[in-house]
């Protein structure tokens, strides 16, 4: 249950990194 959750947890680290560039280059694009 809680490796589960850690490996999970790990896994989606890239894709929120991922969405947090996309968010900050549209935020810096609009100034």
């Amino acid at each position: 249950m809680i490796n589960r959750g850690i490996h999970r947890f790990a896994s989606s680290m890239p894709y929120i990194a991922f969405n947090r560039a996309i968010i900050a280059d549209i935020v810096f694009a609009q100034y």
